[in-house]
């Protein structure tokens, strides 16, 4: 749970800077690093992950609302 945990933050803070650049980018191209993924398929991703996430067993209430 702890790497699933990991590894949605990282999706989230990859969220964050693909938000962040286009924001900054407003009124101007936004560019990109040419390696990023977009932000519709870690948005996807992330709340896929999360719905498996939430059904996992070990997950209790507490957790869950967490």
């Amino acid at each position: 749970m702890t790497q699933r945990s990991r590894e949605q933050s990282l999706l989230m803070q990859a969220i964050a800077v693909d938000r962040a650049s286009r924001s900054a980018s407003a009124g101007a191209t936004f560019i990109g690093d040419g390696e990023s993924r977009p932000i519709e398929e870690l948005v996807r991703e992330f709340a896929s992950k999360l719905a498996v996430w939430e059904k996992e067993p070990k997950n209790r209430a507490q957790l869950r609302q967490s």
